[in-house]
């Protein structure tokens, strides 16, 4: 009798954890299935089959959710056990990690004020599956009235789109956002999917993301501004996508590549950077710090409106298979010339009504063509946002025939209502900004570059227009502004832009347009701002020629750059001649290329000639490679790199962290925190539902986060009623505003502010002759960047101080040294403070050292800056031998950057105690390349 053979024995599993994080509980349970239904008999002999081996603790971990597991340990357990279902096992763990960290940053971080810097729901960011707002995400509202006479405007209204049909593209981005959910890659990636308006490109983004990232955050900046608050706040943003359509426009903002470098620079992720960018756009980021930014994308495809014939076959294959309504019409209309989503946006329609506007003999259709050509030329002039009436009306007159341009207001009007009708119910020429201004729609400013481009003669912008725009300009626009400027070949406005706007660096905006000429008369006058982005431009530019110059002539920043630059050209040779005579950057950048290139025999005979940069990546390439006996043999003859590398080979079962679960769940007994916490989430709850009736009521209740976010929420509408009425109820005694009920001085902030981005001069005028301070500064600055010394003039003979900064602001952009000399010795503080700074950038000594000896301690203070820019020891040391405290911390600074360690010490012996401070932190800083045994 055959006995009957015993049961398999499985492995055995405490009881199903309790978990309250859906994604979290799902991936356990399922890694818990496979577990139990696999081939081995315990969680000991599971982990004795792995390599590296894990201990039966660690699995144990696992199975009861304790912690997640990277990517590479599940793949050993799954595919020991079943690995069919590795696939779905990786799914689950993505969505769980995205869950975790969703989790984390609510935690971390409750009381930030989100809804200011993004778009939130319930005080959270919204996962990418569930935010269904497609016009907020960037995608065109459909045409609504068909060629058949259906009209489709209730299922838009309904959120309904048409069927998305597949692009031969999203072979290439949706892989790209697929290996970002799997971990793989950077921590942060820049995906930039760019093309011709209507090409598409915002709507393959979103059903990418909503097929390959449905459970990550989704994070909609309000401004870079509020960006760089997020980042400040060292905001979690694993598992996030950063949306980012029409890219340019965050770029166009004075600080928004640099905080969207900030964001790729980040160690931590996954985070995706998912931009789009019109192809139009482009050229007026060349040698910019948006064009540079761009460059780091990661992943870039480019769509276009009209498929190449191969690829529209295939596409009109699939939309034929569709019963959509849209594509259908589509399909009957687009021919040989458009593409399926130009046409479902309505752009040749537009065109078409433009085309037919232009060449009509109808008045209102004759003015309504000019309005929305001026609007066109505005915009490739730099004035990118809404355009205000005013200007928009001042700069049609241009494209007039001459017996409109006194028509009666009244027909302006008409046009303007004619421009601003939507075609077949989807965009209009114009698109309004309620209480804003106008612009052309994007399809029409893209064609109008085309045409610019293939008819020289179109290319012009008209040469009065600029003077309208100078007429109008705002701090806002300014920047833009000054660039077209450049482009456009009219140096002499871009200048007298830059010199004359109060919110940039000129050394910034010089950058910004690529005039390396006037970056390099600032740098060599000292100018430190100037000097390093004169260094980003060579480095953008690859002149290591230049580079190379300025290095050799003391320029530290520029030696440093230019060990980069000839990094990223793979110039091995000129490095090591630069690392071999001292350049510590070079030899760093030539051991990273020589490791890049797995060029061992090189790092050796660097390391074993005492480059201890050479050590360190020869030690990092050994422990990639596994190699422990040359990492032994090098440790034993007293490579210290090599000892430590050594560690990374030990043993992977070490003890693992204290439960993460733990502190997922971790409270918080402040209960008076806590409450302040929900109640201003509780009102940003209300201002993302944009319920302006509960906000007011809670401001006017004395609730000053309700009061700030209805001010907001206002300002962002354009409301320039609600918030004048609520200004008014302020007043402008300063001392009163804090205590009024509903804190309406929040509303009179924000309304100068809307104010002063429209440039509207005649409302603030009036608001800060009723005694708004507030106003009364922001007319000040846009009469100085007007360049209005007139009117300035009169106001601050009146009294008005923001005034006098800027007359005195607009007399330093002209130079003008005598005008301010006589208000500075008649006592204007503003004017003393412009001269001095003027004379600091012409670099003339001797003026400022007679100011600062007559007793202008401003003046002395930029004297010294200016010597120690310059490298003046003597100089420096002479002025501080006299008593002049900001020379002795000069010179230190000076000599610390030196590393003249001798001359500190003796300065230090004999009491300079700036002196002292340096040498301490000299002896004591260690660079973290250079790590010692």
């Amino acid at each position: 009798m055959i006995e009957p053979s015993a049961p398999r024995r499985r492995i055995r599993l405490d009881p199903a954890p309790s978990i309250p994080y859906p994604a979290r509980r799902a991936f356990v349970l399922a890694l818990r299935e496979v577990l139990t239904s696999g081939a081995f008999s315990s969680l000991n002999a599971l982990g004795g089959t792995l390599r590296p081996r894990r201990s039966k603790q660690r699995l144990s971990e696992l199975a009861a959710g304790k912690r997640l597991p990277d990517r590479d340990e599940l793949a050993a357990v799954v595919t020991a056990c079943r690995p069919a279902e590795l696939s779905r096992l990786q799914q689950l763990l993505f969505r769980a990690a995205a869950e975790e960290s969703a989790v984390a940053a609510g935690r971390a971080q409750p009381a930030f004020r989100l809804a200011s810097c993004a778009v939130a729901v319930d005080g959270r960011l919204p996962a990418v599956d569930e935010f269904r707002h497609w016009t907020r995400l960037g995608v065109h509202p459909p045409i609504t009235r068909l060629s058949s006479g259906q009209n489709l405007s209730e299922r838009v209204r309904a959120g309904e789109l048409p069927t998305y049909v597949e692009r031969e593209k999203d072979a290439e981005l949706r892989p790209a956002l697929a290996a970002a959910a799997a971990g793989e890659g950077p921590p942060v990636r820049l995906v930039l999917v760019t093309g011709a308006s209507l090409a598409g490109k915002t709507r393959a983004a979103v059903e990418a993301m909503q097929a390959e990232l449905p459970t990550w955050r989704l994070l909609i900046p309000r401004s870079a501004r509020g960006l760089a608050e997020m980042l400040d706040a060292q905001f979690n943003l694993r598992h996030t996508v950063l949306w980012l359509d029409e890219v340019q426009e965050m770029l166009e903002q004075d600080i928004g590549s640099e905080q969207l470098n900030r964001l790729l620079d980040l160690p931590v992720g996954p985070t995706v950077l998912l931009a789009t960018l019109r192809a139009d756009t482009q050229d007026a980021f060349r040698d910019t710090a948006g064009d540079r930014l761009l460059r780091r994308a990661n992943t870039r495809i480019t769509l276009h409106r009209r498929p190449l014939p191969a690829e529209l076959e295939r596409a009109l294959a699939r939309a034929h298979e569709s019963d959509d309504l849209w594509l259908a019409e589509a399909l009957d209309k687009i021919g040989d010339r458009y593409g399926i989503a130009e046409w479902l946006a309505a752009g040749p329609q537009l065109a078409d009504q433009l085309e037919y506007a232009r060449a009509s003999d109808d008045p209102v259709k004759q003015t309504a063509a000019a309005l929305v050509d001026a609007a066109i030329d505005c915009y490739r002039a730099g004035y990118t946002q809404p355009i205000p009436e005013p200007l928009l009306v001042a700069a049609h007159q241009l494209h007039l025939p001459e017996h409109l341009r006194h028509a009666p207001r009244p027909l302006t009007a008409e046009a303007m209502a004619w421009a601003r009708t939507s075609i077949a119910g989807a965009s209009p020429l114009l698109e309004h900004h309620r209480n804003w201004g106008d612009r052309a729609f994007d399809y029409l400013l893209a064609t109008a570059s085309d045409t610019a481009l293939a008819t020289p003669q179109r290319a012009a912008i008209p040469k009065a227009l600029w003077q309208h725009l100078i007429a109008h300009v705002t701090p806002s626009t300014a920047r833009q502004i000054a660039r077209a400027a450049y482009r456009a070949g009219q140096r002499d406005i871009a200048d007298d832009l830059i010199r004359r706007n109060p919110h940039d660096e000129p050394a910034r905006l010089y950058a910004d347009v690529g005039n390396v000429e006037a970056l390099t008369e600032l740098a060599d006058a000292g100018d430190r701002t100037a000097a390093r982005s004169l260094v980003e431009l060579l480095v953008d530019r690859g002149d290591a020629e230049t580079l190379t110059a300025r290095a050799a002539a003391g320029d530290y920043f520029a030696g440093q750059r230019l060990a980069d630059l000839l990094a990223r050209l793979g110039d091995a040779d000129a490095l090591a001649a630069r690392a071999d005579t001292g350049d510590d950057d070079a030899a760093w950048r030539l051991a990273e290329l020589l490791a890049d290139r797995g060029d061992i025999n090189t790092l050796t005979t660097r390391a074993d000639g005492g480059e201890r940069h050479a050590a360190y990546r020869l030690a990092g390439l050994l422990v990639d490679r596994g190699d422990a006996e040359t990492l032994t043999a090098r440790a034993d003859a007293g490579d210290n790199y090599a000892a430590l590398a050594l560690a990374e080979l030990g043993d992977l079962n070490a003890p693992t962290q204290p439960d993460p679960q733990a502190d997922l769940t971790a409270g918080n007994d402040d209960t008076g925190a806590w409450w302040l916490v929900d109640r201003i989430a509780a009102v940003d709850r209300l201002a993302d539902a944009g319920d302006l009736d509960a906000l007011t009521t809670q401001a006017d209740a004395g609730n000053p986060h309700a009061a700030w976010r209805l001010a907001e929420l206002l300002a962002e509408r354009g409301d320039l009623d609600t918030l004048t009425a609520r200004a008014a109820v302020a007043g402008f005694a300063s001392n009163q505003l804090a205590r009024r009920p509903g804190a309406h001085h929040l509303a009179a902030r924000k309304l100068v502010e809307l104010l002063t981005d429209r440039g509207d001069l005649d409302a603030l005028t009036a608001r800060a002759d009723a005694g708004d301070t507030h106003a009364a500064a922001r007319r000040a600055e846009l009469l100085e960047l007007r360049g209005d010394l007139t009117t300035l003039t009169a106001l601050a003979a009146a009294g008005d101080r923001h005034a006098a900064e800027g007359r005195a602001g607009v007399l330093a952009a002209r130079g003008e040294l005598d005008a301010l000399t006589t208000l500075a010795e008649a006592g204007d503080d503003a004017a003393a403070w412009r001269l001095v700074e003027l004379l600091a950038d012409r670099g003339e000594l001797t003026t400022l050292t007679a100011r600062a000896d007559a007793g202008d301690n401003y003046a002395g203070r930029r004297l010294v800056d200016l010597l120690a820019d310059r490298g003046d020891l003597d100089a420096l040391t002479a002025r501080a031998d006299a008593g002049d405290t900001h020379a002795a911390a000069r010179r230190a600074e000076l000599l610390a950057e030196r590393s003249d360690l001798k001359t500190l010490a003796a300065l230090a012996a004999a009491g300079d105690s700036f002196a002292a401070l340096e040498l301490t932190e000299l002896r004591a800083e260690q660079h973290p390349r250079d790590l010692e045994g």
